[in-house]
């Protein structure tokens, strides 16, 4: 068969499509891959793609890490942020919507991981634009 190189954004996700239609792939070729786009909704379809084919599953987080600024946002609205989230890896900044139902499920999540994590976990939150201490009563439920 002839072997051509794949020049488009186009013709890349066609072809990690189909591949990932069969295989699961390694996170070190998922990284090259990702990183080979270069157009943001490339990139996002991409992650939407990987997101379930990747031989170490907590490993999605290292690839959600290379988006950028407007293309996290973008993917979190196509699989949802609490299935983006992992909490084996969920040190970072978060900006939750506590009207939404995805975003209170990391929340809660995180508040969880803080209690029983030593230490100060929870830094630096605002609520509404003011500086807000997550209450106790949080940590009850």
């Amino acid at each position: 068969p002839e072997v051509r190189k794949l020049e488009t954004e186009a013709e890349k996700i066609d072809y990690w499509r189909d591949l990932l239609a069969q295989k699961a792939i390694k996170l070190t070729l998922a990284k090259v891959a990702l990183d080979d786009l270069k157009e943001p909704d490339m990139r996002v379809e991409f992650m939407c793609m990987v997101h379930s084919r990747l031989v170490e599953y907590h490993g999605y987080n290292q690839l959600v890490k290379r988006l950028s600024k407007d293309e996290k946002p973008k993917l979190h609205k196509r699989l949802g942020i609490h299935n983006v989230y992992d909490s084996f890896s969920a040190v970072g900044f978060y900006e939750l919507d506590l009207g939404n139902a995805e975003h209170r499920y990391v929340m809660a999540d995180l508040v969880r991981l803080a209690v029983i994590e030593p230490g100060d976990n929870v830094i630096d939150s605002w609520y509404c634009g003011l500086q807000y201490e997550i209450p106790a009563s949080w940590c009850n439920k």
